[in-house]
């Protein structure tokens, strides 16, 4: 849920003027807008929540008139109501707030009444589900209020209009003009987009530029157009588009709203709506409950396992649409049934019966306790099954040599893989973002105690924390990215590049893919899906993002790409699953999934949560 909190005039007056009086002068409308109508509804926050609203649930919370006040109150309201923005929570205004928005031949300038002063009552109503702030277009006095809230339950804000002077804060996204933002550089933006009118935007992340040009067009009025591109631009990048997409249509959406007069969309006049790019299907999942994010991880894990697994490390893979057994040439599965799965997800569940033994935090010794009974009965040393990484360092703990040191020079994704389990528990147990880096240390330090382990371990856990806690994608990647340079200070230094660095540049790649077969080309050729902790977590990102956070399109991508694919799956489907719940992975599989494996996923959810909360079973 996308809440936009407003500030502004609520009706518009339009006029052209042929010259600017002075002081003393009286200067003469030359022109009013919508001949028919002189007020017109308006409100910038409400053009914003309007635009927005075509990609996903959009909260308006703002002063309105009466629908039964005013005629452009009215019509106010049924923009809202069709657009699906939800306003009921609004305090009632007793009149519109005016505005004339002024053209002269050399500018465009607007006088507004005072805004009128609001209390907040119920916020903890009016914040339910919300996922994201947008203040717009100024700070207003009730700002401070959401501000000071959304810090306290850690919802990202960004901003719309003018730049607002709350000191400190980190903006995950600001849509203003241009020399505005210039002119605050001691502002903390993640994702900055400068409007230069006619000349277009330019949209700045990570100290990259990129302009999106104007969409030419047939001028009927600029009203309400920067508001239509910030809302389209924000619903677009809050819903998972790339951020260059987003800036395009946004653009397109500019430009239509140009082409008639009025702050807001006319009744016959749906912009671009109906266009393809809709929101992902995963973006509308704000309802769903803790435990079925959950469901969707771990399910998401043990299907991606199972899915990518007879492709693994195969020179030439078949393009797989279900479930297969291991071929007979596959170097490591060969024999396995449709829906096996493999040691990404049994070692999932070693972490897991860990958790449950461990008091409180998890016990590093603990975990070398359930990954050596694991290892014991997949074979040891002769099995197939078990990684390069992980078979080195349980051998040499059943040789005698410490855990803290045995662990000191894995580097394979075979920490990442199974670090799932910490991400679910610490959601459950609504950790705090070091402790999970606590946890995500300890799972780590038998097998791959190392800097690069644990930093791509570190990226995993914290995006399925982040997506079963309800965050949007952008809050996710950058949580992810954080765990991941928090976490490359732990353990054995060894090195690696960046992997928060590859998972953004990886996450950009994805979003240029037009298509499957290209996305499965650049995991496969420029990603890296290998063994390498700093190929197959960025990769595993890409496939996420690229499928929309739907866990079943991820895992197909992985799945059917070259390289270990049951890992890379594995990992994708859980950072999907957890934001789309169990419902995005089709019932076949997991029907399949635990016949084959005897694995009941809800009994293992359950076995993960608090105590208290636990589901009681009849004996």
């Amino acid at each position: 849920m996308l809440l936009i909190v407003g500030n502004a005039a609520t009706a518009d007056g339009l006029v052209r003027v042929a010259d600017v009086p002075d002081s003393q002068d009286v200067g003469t409308v030359e022109a009013l807008a919508a001949p028919a109508t002189f007020w017109m509804p308006g409100g910038s926050a409400a053009a914003v929540a309007i635009a927005a609203a075509s990609f996903g649930p959009v909260r308006l919370w703002h002063p309105l008139p009466s629908p039964r006040s005013s005629e452009p109150a009215r019509r106010l309201h049924a923009a809202l109501d069709r657009a699906g923005v939800r306003h009921a929570m609004c305090p009632v205004a007793s009149d519109a707030v005016p505005a004339l928005v002024i053209d002269a031949p050399d500018r465009r300038f607007c006088w507004s009444a005072p805004p009128l002063d609001a209390e907040v009552t119920d916020l903890d109503g009016v914040l339910a589900g919300v996922e994201h702030i947008v203040f717009a277009p100024r700070w207003g006095p009730w700002s401070e209020c959401f501000l000071d809230a959304a810090r306290h339950r850690r919802i990202p804000v960004s901003f719309v209009g003018e730049v607002p002077a709350a000191a400190g804060e980190s903006w995950a996204f600001a849509v203003a003009d241009a020399r505005q933002l210039a002119a605050a550089p001691q502002l903390r933006i993640e994702v900055g987009v400068g409007t230069r009118g006619t000349d277009g935007v330019t949209i700045t992340t990570d100290g990259v530029s990129t302009a999106v040009p104007a969409v030419p067009v047939t001028v009927v009025d600029t009203t309400g157009a920067g508001d239509a591109f910030a809302g389209t631009f924000l619903g677009a990048a809050l819903a998972g588009h790339p951020i260059r997409d987003a800036g395009r249509l946004a653009a397109e959406v500019a430009s239509a709203r140009c082409s008639h007069w009025g702050a807001l969309p006319p009744p016959d006049h749906d912009g671009l709506r109906k266009r393809a790019m809709t929101a992902p299907t995963a973006s509308t999942a704000s309802t769903l409950t803790t435990r079925e994010r959950a469901l969707g991880a771990l399910w998401g894990q043990a299907c991606g396992d199972a899915f990518g697994m007879p492709n693994s490390f195969l020179r030439l893979p078949v393009w797989r649409t279900t479930m297969e057994p291991g071929p007979d040439n596959s170097p490591y599965h060969a024999g396995y049934p449709a829906g096996r799965i493999t040691d990404d997800t049994e070692q999932a569940q070693s972490l897991s019966v860990a958790f449950e033994q461990s008091d409180g935090r998890l016990n590093h010794l603990l975990v070398a306790v359930e990954l050596e009974a694991w290892f014991d009965r997949v074979g040891g040393d002769q099995s197939l099954a078990v990684g390069p990484s992980t078979k080195l360092a349980l051998g040499q703990i059943k040789r005698g040599v410490s855990v803290e040191e045995a662990g000191r020079r894995g580097v394979t994704n075979g920490a990442p893989m199974r670090i799932a389990a910490v991400g679910v528990w610490a959601a459950l147990h609504d950790y705090t973002f070091d402790q999970l880096l606590q946890d995500v240390h300890a799972a780590c330090i038998p097998t791959h105690n190392t800097s690069v382990a644990i930093a791509g371990s570190a990226a995993v856990a914290a995006a399925v924390w982040s997506g079963i806690r309800g965050l949007e994608w952008n809050a996710t990647v950058d949580t992810a990215c954080r765990a991941a340079d928090r976490g490359a200070e732990l353990g054995s230094w060894i090195y690696a590049p960046s992997i928060s660095a590859r998972i953004r540049w990886a996450c950009e790649l994805a979003g240029s893919c037009s298509d499957e077969v290209e996305m499965v080309t650049a995991l496969s050729d420029v990603i890296g899906m290998g063994e390498a902790t700093a190929e197959s977590v960025p990769a595993a990102f890409a496939a996420a993002l690229f499928s929309r956070r739907d866990p079943a399109r991820a895992i197909s991508v992985a799945g059917n790409a070259r390289g270990d694919t049951d890992t890379v799956a594995a990992m994708a489907g859980a950072i999907a699953g957890a934001f789309h719940g169990s419902g995005g992975i089709p019932e076949d599989w997991r029907t399949l999934i635990a016949k084959v494996n005897g694995l009941d996923v809800p009994a293992w959810v359950d076995s993960l949560m608090p105590s208290k909360t636990r589901p009681v079973t009849s004996l």
